[in-house]
């Protein structure tokens, strides 16, 4: 085999690979379903899902975070999201766009940060290179909780996903989940 007939087989199989790999992610596993759940809980978009969490979520919430009981949260979160439309549209999509739909609201969960949305990005920052010390400088540090006190559960919540399958890890790696989940945390907050 020559040097051309082999970089020629190469670049056919880079085609068809990254084709098959596109189709996968797009097509049978819907990524853009998936980045709309994404969008309809991680950055708030859905406001019927959040005016019924917070109906029956604030007073736990408001709770220092040792007292927080993570089971309640977990079972509000799971049924707020019924309701909200997380489940029930299945007259608009086809029963595969429905099934994934259906899957990924299911595997959403409530977590909890053991640390301030200002402290996790102060350390990303340093991390950067940035910030050297872990000084308060901003006033905005003290909108998000004092340092010296511990957090409360509407400080603390995030949201999260118990599993996502391979191809669309491929785009949802933990690092993209932990980006969304910083907007879902400083979003909530704000709202509330």
């Amino acid at each position: 085999i020559s040097s051309i007939e082999l970089s020629s087989y190469i670049d056919r199989s880079y085609r068809d690979a990254a084709m098959r790999l596109r189709h996968l992610v797009l097509g049978e596993y819907q990524l853009m379903k998936t980045l709309r759940v994404m969008k309809r809980y991680f950055l708030i978009d859905q406001g019927e899902f959040f005016v019924h969490f917070l109906d029956v979520a604030e007073a736990e919430l408001l709770k220092e975070m040792k007292e927080v009981s993570r089971g309640r949260i977990q079972n509000w979160l799971s049924m707020s999201i019924l309701p909200s439309g997380g489940t029930t549209r299945a007259s608009k999509f086809s029963s595969e766009t429905f099934a994934m739909d259906r899957y990924m609201t299911s595997s959403l969960q409530a977590s909890f940060a053991t640390e301030s949305l200002v402290d996790r990005l102060d350390d990303l920052y340093a991390t950067g290179g940035g910030i050297r010390t872990q000084e308060a400088r901003t006033p905005s540090r003290h909108l998000y909780g004092a340092m010296n006190r511990g957090l409360t559960g509407i400080e603390a919540l995030t949201l999260d996903f118990q599993y996502v399958p391979f191809p669309v890890s491929l785009v949802l790696s933990h690092r993209a989940i932990s980006s969304y989940q910083l907007l879902f945390r400083h979003l909530f907050f704000v709202k509330h």
